[in-house]
């Protein structure tokens, strides 16, 4: 039986608040590594390249249900041998958002890398940015609605969906029950590429560290994204609390993305206080 986790409104009391309002926590233990992973070509990923085509979803289909395309599925299989040869000790938690095209990448990468599938746990928070009723409106509607979103980038939302700075509070979240329940451990993630974005900004911001390195282009399907935690001695930084409470001393996260096609990108390079 795969595990799945409890709902996001369980595992949080506060609901999620726009980021200006987002109060960091008090972060002096944390996770060590976190490698975040794309989910692989999906039907959606399909649809929406088709030129001057309308963007629908077959009947009965929702974005929760959107299944890996036979090449999504080959690419999750190849990400699986990547991550097991790059990885030889593994990890030590497995998360993959619950919408299908995650899940499925999740299990095909782990059955390549002969890891159980039995062990990933299906995490709501994970989920991908919430585009509302997006897909439930014709295409002259669509377009107004990304005027509306060009026009506010990170405050402008959707119907019934989430604006990114919404989705920031929620990698924020994410965040922070990683920290709290995975102290010190090794966490792999599958899930979305807008989703991957904001958790990296997220992770830089908790620390103090610069954002702008989690925007570049969109992920590509199964790119992998590594944030690793940094140490640097305590005499050598003095500690620092910002005035929401959380902590700062002696600790970096270092950010590396790969592909496993062998496309390698280099450590990225992070500006922190040690320098």
């Amino acid at each position: 039986m795969l595990t799945t986790s409890t709902s996001a409104a369980e595992n949080n009391k506060e609901p999620s608040s726009p980021l200006g309002e987002t109060k960091l926590p008090f972060l002096s233990n944390l996770a060590q590594t976190i490698v975040l992973v794309r989910h692989g070509k999906s039907a959606g990923n399909v649809l929406s390249h088709r030129p001057q085509k309308d963007f629908y979803l077959p009947h009965g289909m929702t974005d929760e249900t959107l299944p890996l395309t036979d090449r999504g599925k080959a690419q999750a299989s190849k990400t699986g041998e990547w991550l097991s040869k790059n990885y030889p000790e593994g990890f030590d938690v497995i998360i993959s958002s619950p919408f299908l095209r995650a899940k499925e990448t999740a299990e095909f990468a782990c059955i390549a890398a002969r890891w159980d599938v039995v062990n990933i746990i299906f995490e709501p928070l994970a989920v991908e940015r919430d585009w509302g009723v997006f897909l439930d409106v014709h295409t002259g509607q669509q377009r107004d609605f990304n005027d509306v979103l060009r026009r506010d980038r990170r405050g402008g939302r959707i119907p019934g969906g989430e604006s990114l700075d919404e989705t920031r509070a929620r990698a924020h979240d994410f965040l922070r029950k990683l920290h709290s329940e995975y102290e010190g451990k090794r966490i792999l993630v599958f899930t979305h590429g807008e989703f991957i974005q904001e958790c990296i900004a997220a992770a830089l911001e908790e620390l103090g560290q610069p954002t702008d390195l989690a925007f570049g282009k969109k992920p590509r399907n199964c790119q992998v994204f590594e944030l690793s935690l940094n140490s640097t001695p305590f005499d050598s930084i003095e500690e620092e609390c910002r005035e929401n409470g959380s902590l700062r001393s002696g600790k970096s996260w270092r950010l590396q993305t790969f592909h496993p096609s062998g496309e390698t990108s280099p450590t990225l390079p992070i500006n922190n206080r040690s320098n």
